[in-house]
């Protein structure tokens, strides 16, 4: 942690107008005693970054950047590599023979005891290296695209229930990746030709494909006089995709937008209410007790007494309130103010428990979540609530 904010630190005194200080503390905050739930157990995560954490691969690439730097210092000269150069985990090296690599990964790994390098070595003057296919021939070094053996080529079949912008967008991403690795036309021509063979296969009518080939070519090598024109104000929609009925929609937004909002520029989403996560979870559900922001309902089981409240904690952290015990040992306790249902229970001795209590609706916004909970209030009209004021509530 320390390291990241050194480098980060390096030329400057603050980023963002905070501190070096303050920088090491949020982060600090962000990265440590990281909880995940496995299996229905909780779990601290002691090293690395959580799974998924945005500051991951920045932490990473930090981490590798200060050590590689003193680690090439120190390497003796007989085993360090003529060229290096990396992309996040990734490591692109050129030495003189095999036993260079040999002793020079030998030394990587003895420096860090969660580093361990692999290797892969050329083959027939070819080596892949991310996307790339590099090849080494007669004194000279080409790139082309690389694709696994894995590699079927199936994409997005064009008949597919799908809006038609990103069946094109796919298209030209493809294209803009070729002509980017392929290091002369002649390779990206080759790449063309299997272009052409992929798409016709996954559906993709000849005239569309040989179109977006054209229009590619045109935006590269096509040049065009830079117009100064007055700045577009960008608007965005977001519709549910109805299948052909959306793109005739959308060119008629566009088509209104350009006639009466000439500089204007709309951006229309095509958004959808299934996914497959929906039907497939691939993480534990967290369990209600740790449910926040949340309306929650109260009905003791001796008699007919209810409650209706609201709370920005733990579901378990309110009831255990309600309740006079601890969240963590359900013993009681004499701290606290006690609520309405608290003095319900001593006073008529009701024997209650956290199953007494039920979420019946989640909102994040406090106003929001007032409103819902007066709403509740009034619709269930509970003895407990009597004394409560509702939240006043405006017509807009």
């Amino acid at each position: 942690m320390r390291q990241c904010v050194n480098e980060l630190y390096k030329d400057k005194d603050q980023v963002e107008n905070l501190t070096k200080e303050e920088m090491r503390k949020l982060l600090e905050l962000a990265c440590k005693n990281t909880l995940f739930l496995f299996d229905g157990v909780y779990y601290n995560q002691i090293d690395g970054m959580a799974m998924g954490s945005p500051l991951g691969p920045s932490f990473a690439n930090i981490f590798m950047n200060f050590h590689e730097k003193i680690w090439l210092d120190e390497c003796p000269s007989d085993i360090k590599p003529k060229y290096y150069r990396r992309y996040v985990d990734d490591v692109f090296v050129l030495f003189e023979s095999v036993d260079q690599l040999e002793k020079f990964k030998e030394y990587l790994n003895s420096k860090h005891p969660n580093i361990n390098f692999t290797s892969e070595l050329e083959k027939e003057g070819k080596l892949p290296f991310l996307d790339i296919l590099i090849d080494r021939n007669g004194g000279k070094i080409t790139t082309s695209v690389y694709r696994k053996p894995t590699f079927t080529g199936v994409y997005t079949h064009f008949h597919s229930f799908l809006p038609s912008m990103y069946k094109f967008g796919l298209l030209s991403t493809l294209l803009f990746r070729y002509f980017s690795l392929s290091s002369s036309f002649q390779l990206f021509h080759l790449e063309i030709v299997e272009f052409k063979k992929m798409f016709l296969k996954n559906g993709y009518p000849l005239k569309l494909i040989d179109a977006c080939i054209q229009r590619f070519l045109n935006k590269m090598f096509v040049k065009r006089a830079i117009v100064d024109t007055v700045p577009q104000r960008e608007y965005s929609i977001v519709l549910p995709y109805l299948g052909p009925l959306s793109d005739r929609v959308q060119k008629r937004i566009k088509n209104v937008f350009q006639k009466l909002i000439p500089v204007g520029k709309v951006s229309i989403i095509f958004g959808t209410q299934r996914r497959i996560s929906h039907f497939l979870k691939f993480k534990d559900v967290i369990p209600h007790d740790y449910d926040s922001h949340i309306i929650y309902q109260f009905k003791c089981p001796c008699c007919n007494a209810g409650y209706i409240g609201e709370t920005r904690v733990y579901h378990k952290v309110r009831s255990s309130q309600h309740l006079g015990i601890s969240e963590f040992t359900g013993n009681p306790i004499k701290s606290g103010v006690p609520t309405a249902v608290t003095k319900h229970i001593r006073n008529k001795k009701c024997v209650c428990s956290y199953k007494d209590f039920s979420i019946i609706g989640r909102e994040s916004d406090y106003f929001k979540r007032l409103t819902k909970e007066s709403i509740f209030i009034k619709l269930f009209d509970y003895e407990l609530n009597g004394q409560q004021t509702s939240t006043k509530l405006y017509l807009f």
